[in-house]
């Protein structure tokens, strides 16, 4: 018997669909657990995402073998080629946790990055507000506010921001898992679909 080369593509777009919610689903165990900081939080997203891809990969690449051998005849290709998929997950999957812009690229198509609310721009922020309602009651002619003022961005306090950066790196993480999965069972499946010779 040899690879089946539709499995093959199969077990790849699987292992797509199923990597894009690792880090969604490690984002959800991390928000379960006391608060830790954001280094310790982005450290867990990512070691909760290679394990489930350790344990997935494992799994559909032995399918494979089993497959293309008429059973799993060798667990240490199928142990190779889960080790070259999981350092191809972890690698793709640090990119939008630890590189801003390559996880910007990807969130920003679902939500907007908003500035954090510094001091220095919260005092600006403030002084923006009150001025365009001073202006506001200078028009109507009231001493009234008028609310509303100028269409300011609404910067984030530190504590908000870092829940939106670890959102971010979530649906970043997601969208680059979900390309490693597919990738690491292709590679993987290079080491693990040779059947080994049987006595006669």
């Amino acid at each position: 018997m040899g690879l089946d080369t539709n499995l093959l593509y199969g077990e790849m777009f699987g292992s797509w669909l199923i990597h894009l919610s690792f880090p969604v689903l490690a984002s959800v165990i991390i928000g379960l657990l006391p608060y830790q900081p954001l280094s310790t939080r982005i450290w867990m997203l990512l070691g909760i995402t290679v394990i489930l891809s350790a344990v997935t990969q494992f799994g559909l690449l032995a399918y494979l073998q089993s497959a293309a051998c008429d059973g799993v005849k060798d667990y240490a290709p199928v142990a190779t080629g889960t080790g070259i998929a999981v350092a191809i997950t972890a690698a793709m999957t640090a990119i939008p946790l630890f590189v801003q812009p390559m996880r910007l690229a990807v969130s920003q198509l679902f939500v907007s990055h908003k500035a954090m609310l510094t001091p220095e721009l919260a005092a600006f922020n403030k002084l923006m507000t009150d001025a365009s309602l001073k202006t506001g009651e200078i028009i109507s002619g009231t001493t009234t506010h008028v609310g509303g003022g100028l269409d300011l961005p609404k910067p984030l306090p530190p504590a908000d921001y870092e829940e939106q950066t670890l959102k971010e790196m979530m649906i970043g993480a997601s969208y680059w898992a979900a390309f490693a999965g597919a990738y690491g069972i292709g590679f993987g499946s290079l080491m693990n679909t040779t059947c080994p010779a049987t006595t006669a």
